[in-house]
């Protein structure tokens, strides 16, 4: 019989042996990741990509040169933090523009140009002119528009600094941006609200006859969209994108009156020029990679208890937990090294890869294959970050495309419109625009081939791209919930005279 104390020895010796192997295996486990993610990293230096974030965060400006550091645009971000003024009116005012007053600024159907939908200009007078007038008062288009300047007044002086402001070349707002996630971007919420004070403003001046106003307004509106041009964050990005669509809201309804004069179209198609959303939206995926690495950080030292840097990330409550319980998989680096470079390649390989603008193409194809490689790919722990983080990036990566797609359009309808200025008519082809009116014939971002152009009559056309399903649909579009164009789905049109009059195109929409 062998005697207990001897058991205990074998057992004792059983798990020292265990524990030895398992240490073995996690040491080596952590020095195949961190292999793995030298080599991504290395690989991708050499093909010329950075990877140091601080390459991505726009440098500083003089503020006497910074849209961002006039005293308007620092109130309002503060407010919009919650903090006050020096003024209780002004912060008062400044709280109403942002939507944190009882009595804010309300909303109402702004249009929606993709659907050929007009401003609602009975609904904004409702809301901005509450216990001002009757609302059951019916005005012409004219007599509505007027009102609701009057009704605007109240928000006239902070509304001239901003568009003083905007006048400034640099925009560069004060981000902390080594603080990864936890960088607080309030900011876009502040041009958001001003460029939905400053669209309606403008589209009821050209209902009022004052289309010198209402270009005025068109122009801060795209110094709003670009003072976030700079930062290299695919939220920014999005929000940039609302800002743009409320610019062409307000150029396509003008186009639609006639507003315009040659100067005025000359200066919007320089403006539009200038804008290259596809090598931007490129800068913010390299950008966002970059900033992920911090995030990365972040969770090796929530690995070492470092629990003030994780447990700031207060954005998404389970964030913090669900960090340290991921990153202590196996207590080791292995996990969080080879999720970072999944990372990395996956946006190498199916993000970047899928935006050519030296071609000015976003290719379908290559977008889609992350989806087909999240797909493929088991729902093992070395790509569960790439798995939940991606995805939105091909989101984002289909509205640049139709974004950009919008852009031409917008470009080529105020080319069409100076034409028809000097000729007294339509071309017959977008070919007879260059090159007086475009530099090159445009091109359709999805195919490269040219944007789809057909006369309707004598003074209308339709012009579209093919869009994200690459399918001619002859210029119709399908509906999303009933009330949004779906992307996916239909061409990308930039919508006819008729189209506009008649409610045509939403209606050929929903018949699909």
């Amino acid at each position: 019989m062998i005697p207990a104390r001897t058991w205990v020895s074998v057992l004792f010796l059983v798990v020292i042996g265990i524990a030895l192997f398992a240490l073995v295996l996690v040491s080596e486990e952590n020095w195949r990741a961190a292999r793995t993610l030298a080599r991504c990293e290395s690989s991708l230096r050499a093909a010329g990509e950075n990877l140091d974030f601080e390459c991505f965060i726009p440098p500083q400006v003089p503020d006497a040169e910074n849209f961002a550091a006039a005293p308007v645009m620092s109130e309002l971000v503060r407010v919009a933090q919650d903090e006050k003024v020096a003024s209780p009116v002004r912060t008062e005012r400044l709280r109403k523009i942002l939507g944190k007053e009882k009595k804010a600024v309300p909303s109402a159907n702004s249009g929606d140009f993709l659907l050929g939908k007009r401003i609602d200009l009975e609904g904004w007078r409702r809301a901005l002119c509450a216990g001002a007038s009757s609302p059951n008062e019916k005005l012409t288009d004219v007599a509505t528009a007027e009102k609701i300047l009057e009704c605007m007044q109240t928000l006239a002086p902070e509304m001239a600094e901003v568009t003083k402001a905007a006048e400034r070349p640099f925009a560069r707002f004060p981000i902390d941006y080594a603080r990864g996630p936890m960088m607080d971007l309030r900011h876009g919420t502040v041009l958001l609200h001003l460029s939905s004070l400053f669209s309606v403003r403008a589209l009821a001046e050209l209902y009022a006859a004052r289309p010198g106003e209402g270009f005025r307004d068109l122009q801060t509106l795209l110094r709003l969209q670009h003072a976030l041009q700079p930062e290299a964050l695919v939220i920014s990005h999005l929000v940039r994108l609302v800002i743009l669509a409320r610019t062409e809201q307000v150029i396509w309804e003008g186009l639609l009156q006639r507003s315009w004069n040659d100067a005025q179209l000359e200066d919007m198609q320089r403006s539009l020029s200038a804008i290259d959303l596809l090598s931007d939206y490129q800068n913010v995926i390299r950008g966002e990679r970059a900033f992920s690495r911090i995030t990365y950080q972040l969770v090796r030292d929530s690995r070492r208890r470092d629990k003030g840097k994780i447990e700031a990330l207060h954005f998404f409550p389970a964030f913090p937990t669900a960090l340290r319980s991921l990153s202590r998989l196996s207590a080791s680096r292995a996990f969080v090294d080879q999720n970072e470079a999944t990372q990395e390649q996956w946006m190498q390989d199916f993000i970047l890869a899928a935006i050519e603008p030296k071609i000015h193409r976003v290719l379908r194809a290559k977008s889609e294959r992350l989806n087909e490689e999240i797909k493929r790919s088991s729902w093992g722990p070395y790509a569960v970050f790439a798995k939940i983080t991606l995805p939105i990036f091909s989101l984002a990566t289909s509205g640049t495309a139709a974004a950009a797609a919008a852009l031409d359009e917008a470009s080529t309808a105020i080319a069409l419109e100076r034409f028809r200025l000097t000729n007294g008519h339509l071309p017959n082809d977008l070919a007879e625009l260059v090159p007086n009116y475009l530099p090159r014939v445009p091109t359709d971002v999805m195919t490269g081939e040219t944007l789809h152009f057909k006369k309707d009559g004598v003074a209308d056309y339709r012009l579209y791209s093919l869009g994200w399903n690459l399918r001619d649909d002859n210029g119709a579009v399908v509906l999303e919930n009933s009330h949004r164009r779906e992307d996916e789905k239909g061409d990308w049109v930039w919508p006819s005279r008729a189209a506009a009059a008649s409610g045509t195109l939403a209606a050929d929409s929903a018949s699909r």
